[in-house]
């Protein structure tokens, strides 16, 4: 076998930058004139018949690598390819950026060739280049490098940064999105030349106009070089299947056939999720008696995550999320109109499912919901809001009727609750009989504690179970009275047990309706 020399577009991988860089347009036909010669350099006339084929490989291109159809993938990545061509036929390859190039093709010892390549790479770091093999005979033989450019802008792409929502084009109203605008060639290439750029949507007015952290698109000519990201919020929803969709337009102020329009997109409500109330239960009864220092909580559940704008991304450009803040309100309104309500803001400045109260801070509540501060017993409901600053969601009651039922009920005793000191000097530990008994509703307990300590007095079903705290508190050594409510209770027998100073004693008392 004779050895040949193809003069061929060919750089050195060592150093590919030590030759000329050539700069040509994406879809331009290169072609090179190869010629089989000996080590004498003569042309080898005959190579058709006595050659070998050659193996032609274009270093640092990526065209026939990227195998997506689409236009966009996470981050602009448009469908390109390149081809090596003989008299307008393709050369078979070997792989994406390996042609096979016949030695039958050679006339004379000579051979045209031709390279198309759709995609803008190869400036300035890493020019494109050719590599034949067999390699020895040709290692002398180089030419320039070369780097592709865009064409002309034939479109653009605009695609929205959205979160896992379903359906998937979809933003949430009220809240930053971002829009990624890339002016593209026929080949889908971006451009990176400053392209004056007009703005519009098919609802326009339906955007935040004034705000610091977002992008003034709609107001006038906007220059877009490159992949570039803006930041938009709309004000209305439009929801599926109901609405005619958003969409955002682009087009080029030098040629308004240049455009192009993003999918149509949801804005979608994004209210705090559905949520119970825990504790206390539904119709629970508070027995308030005179300097009560008790402390008790409401607490409702927290969902996880509490919004479904939780932890979205903000932009395909830097890792940011954005999540709302959930803060609750707790209201307490009088069960008889509805109406009159009181509103407080719950642990942890609103942030926590939870409000902690005082007997006192209740006593204060009957006062104002019941207007009179000698009320025996008032009738309360309460509920909870969760907000996002944008939307609301009111916790949910027990009974779907939410006409008539708001929340949960508690019920404020009194005067039939607490400890009153009586006169006299305690001569022992007692525990009285209740009077009336049996009783209806409302019913005395006396007792009397002979050494200062913690005294506790509680009601029980005859099972064991605790229905009510009378009194839980220190008490000096004295005669006292307390008293109950059975209004809210079947009728039948109940304990009560007055426990101090490590002595129990425990009686029966008749509930009878």
């Amino acid at each position: 076998m004779k050895s040949v020399l193809l003069s061929l577009f060919l750089l050195s991988i060592a150093s590919p930058l030590a030759f000329a860089q050539r700069t040509v347009t994406v879809g331009d036909t290169i072609c090179y004139t190869l010629t089989a010669r000996d080590t004498s350099g003569a042309v080898i006339t005959d190579w058709d018949q006595t050659g070998e084929p050659a193996t032609i490989t274009l270093v640092n291109s990526t065209a026939n690598t990227d195998t997506s159809d689409r236009a966009w993938d996470s981050f602009p990545l448009g469908y390109s390819w390149a081809k090596m061509l003989h008299n307008g036929t393709e050369l078979n390859t070997i792989t994406g950026t390996e042609f096979l190039l016949p030695n039958d093709v050679f006339v004379d010892g000579v051979a045209e060739i031709c390279l198309v390549n759709t995609k803008a790479e190869g400036y300035p770091w890493a020019p494109l280049y050719f590599i034949i093999r067999p390699e020895a005979p040709f290692k002398d033989q180089l030419v320039d490098s070369l780097a592709y450019e865009a064409d002309e802008i034939e479109n653009y792409l605009i695609d929205l940064t959205v979160g896992n929502l379903l359906p998937p084009d979809s933003v949430y109203a009220h809240r930053r999105y971002e829009i990624v605008v890339c002016p593209r060639d026929r080949f889908l290439n971006v451009s990176n030349e400053q392209i004056a750029t007009i703005f519009s949507a098919r609802y326009q007015d339906e955007f935040y106009k004034e705000s610091p952290a977002l992008s003034s698109i709609f107001d006038g000519t906007v220059y877009v070089s490159g992949c570039t990201n803006y930041f938009v919020a709309s004000t209305t929803e439009r929801v599926i299947p109901d609405d005619i969709l958003q969409t955002i337009t682009a087009h080029s102020v030098s040629d308004t056939t240049v455009r192009g329009v993003s999918n149509p997109y949801s804005v979608v409500p994004h209210a705090p999720f559905d949520f119970t109330l825990l504790s206390p239960p539904d119709h629970s009864i508070f027995n308030i008696g005179v300097n009560d220092s008790h402390v008790d909580s409401l607490t409702w559940e927290r969902p996880n995550p509490p919004d479904p704008y939780w932890y979205i991304p903000v932009s395909v450009f830097t890792p940011e999320r954005g999540s709302d803040v959930v803060s609750y309100t707790v209201v307490i309104l009088d069960s008889a109109s509805l109406t009159n309500q009181l509103r407080y803001e719950s642990n942890g400045k609103g942030l926590r499912p939870a409000w902690t109260f005082s007997h006192q801070q209740f006593i204060d509540i009957g006062n104002t919901l019941t207007g009179s501060s000698g009320w025996e017993q008032a009738n309360l409901v309460w509920y909870v809001e969760a907000t996002d600053g944008t939307y609301t969601t009111r916790s949910t009651p027990p009974s779907p009727d939410t006409s008539s039922r708001r929340g949960w009920h508690i019920t404020l005793n009194r005067t039939t609750v607490g400890v009153d000191k009586l006169p006299g000097t305690a001569e022992a530990f007692t525990l009285a009989q209740n009077y009336p008994n049996p009783f209806n509703p409302s019913t005395a307990i006396d007792f009397s504690v002979e050494r200062a300590g913690d005294v506790s007095v509680k009601v029980y079903t005859p099972l064991g179970e605790e229905i009510a705290t009378l009194v839980d508190e220190y008490l000096s050594a004295g005669n006292y009275t307390t008293s109950f409510s059975g209004d809210a209770l079947p009728s039948g027998v109940y304990l009560y047990r007055l426990q101090a100073g490590g002595q129990v004693y425990t009686r029966q008392m008749v509930l009878m309706k």
